[in-house]
C-alpha cells in the first residue's frame, strides 16, 4: 500500500472511531444515506417504502438477516420519489406468487435486494421491488436443483430471460413481458453450478471450473453459478474464497487479497457459522483493491457512509449490521 493510501486508511479508521463513540451530531432529516436496522421484517418493509417516498433508492438489502439485525442501506440519489413493494414470506410458493403479482403491476426486483435466511422462526424470504414508470410487466419463474438450474440457464440465455437470484437451491428468473420482439440473442452460453458442503472445497472447485473458462456470475447457499462463452479466448480468472467468522479477521484477509489484485465478485448466502466472499482477478492485472469492514448504527450511519464515499469507497456488501467497503487503489 502507498504512503498516501496508508494515511487515508488511518483517517478512515479515525472517522469510524468518531462515529462509534457517538461524537457526531444527530443526522438531519434530509441525510444522504439511510440505514435501516431492525429484526422485524414488517418494520423493514414500512421503512423502505417510507424512504422511497422521500427519494431514497435501495442500494443493498442485508445478507444473513437475524432476529436482531435485518435491514437495508438506501441513498438519496436525486431521482425523486419512487414506489417500493417488499415481499416477505416463509413459504416459497407464496413468495414466487407474490413476486408475480407485483410484477404484473410494473414492480421489478431491485438488484441485490433478494435474500433467504433463517431467523430462528423458520426459513424466510424477502425481496424489494420498485415500480417502473414505463408500465413494463415482469414475470418471475423458479427452477429447483442444480442440474435443472443449469439447463434452465442455457435456455434462458437463448430467450432473454435473466437469472436474478439463487435462494438456496432455487434459481429465480425474470422476464420482461412483451420484450421478446426487441431482444437480441447474445449466443448460447454454457453453465456450471459449483456446489459443496465445505468452504475449503468451494475454492478448489471454482478454480477447476475457471481453468476451463467459466466465470462466476451469481451465488446461493454454498453454490456458485458459473458461465462460459463458447469459443472465448480470454485468459481464465483466478479465484479466492474468504470466510468471515470475525470482522477483524475478514478485513485482514480481504485487505491481503485486494493487495494481490483480487476483487469481490459474488457473495453466497451465509451458513450458520460464517459469511463467504468469492473474489476474482485477471492474470497479470495491475489493479489493487482496498477493503474496510465495520459495524453500522442507524444514528451514525449517514455520517460514516458520507465519509467513506468522500474517501473513494463504495458499499460492497452488507451483512446484518456489518458493512464491507471497497475502493480501487492507485499505485
Amino acid at each position: 500500500m502507498t504512503k498516501g493510501a496508508a494515511a487515508t486508511a488511518v483517517m478512515f479508521l479515525v472517522a469510524l472511531a468518531v462515529c462509534a463513540d457517538g461524537q457526531t451530531p444527530a443526522v438531519a432529516p434530509d441525510q444522504a444515506y439511510r440505514f435501516i436496522d431492525t429484526g422485524n421484517m414488517s418494520t423493514v418493509a414500512e421503512k423502505v417504502i417510507e424512504a422511497g417516498n422521500e427519494g431514497y433508492g435501495v442500494l443493498l438489502v442485508a445478507r444473513c438477516p437475524s432476529r436482531s439485525h435485518a435491514g437495508a442501506i438506501l441513498k438519496r440519489d436525486g431521482a425523486g420519489a419512487r414506489t417500493y413493494r417488499v415481499v416477505h414470506t416463509r413459504r416459497y410458493a407464496t413468495f414466487v406468487t407474490e413476486l408475480n403479482e407485483a410484477g404484473s403491476q410494473s414492480f421489478r426486483l431491485v438488484p441485490a435486494a433478494m435474500e433467504a435466511f433463517n431467523a430462528g422462526n423458520g426459513d424466510n424470504r424477502v425481496a424489494v421491488l420498485a415500480r417502473q414508470s414505463n408500465g413494463a410487466r415482469f414475470t418471475y419463474s423458479t427452477v429447483k436443483g442444480d442440474d435443472d438450474g443449469a439447463k434452465a440457464l442455457t435456455e434462458a440465455s437463448k430467450r432473454g430471460v435473466k437469472l436474478v437470484a439463487v435462494l438456496g437451491d432455487q434459481f429465480i428468473f425474470e422476464e420482461i413481458q412483451g420484450a421478446s420482439d426487441i431482444f437480441v440473442a447474445a449466443g448460447e452460453r454454457e453453465y456450471r453450478i459449483v456446489t459443496t458442503a465445505k468452504t475449503s472445497s468451494l475454492e478448489k472447485e471454482i478454480q477447476q471450473a475457471a481453468a476451463e473458462g467459466f466465470r462466476a456470475i451469481q451465488s446461493g447457499l454454498m453454490r456458485v453459478v458459473m458461465e462460459r462463452e463458447p469459443g472465448s479466448t480470454t485468459a481464465p480468472l483466478d479465484y479466492r474464497v474468504i470466510a468471515m467468522r470475525r470482522v477483524i479477521t475478514a478485513e485482514r484477509e480481504l485487505q491481503a487479497a485486494g493487495a494481490e489484485g483480487f476483487r469481490i465478485v459474488v457473495v453466497p448466502e451465509c451458513t450458520p457459522q460464517e459469511g463467504l466472499f468469492v473474489l476474482h482477478r485477471a492474470p497479470g492485472t495491475s489493479e489493487r483493491w482496498d477493503y474496510r469492514v465495520t459495524t453500522l448504527k442507524e444514528e451514525t450511519a449517514n455520517d460514516l457512509l458520507i465519509r467513506a464515499e468522500a474517501e473513494g469507497y463504495r458499499v460492497a456488501v452488507l451483512f446484518n449490521d456489518v458493512v464491507v467497503f471497497e475502493r480501487p487503489l492507485t499505485r
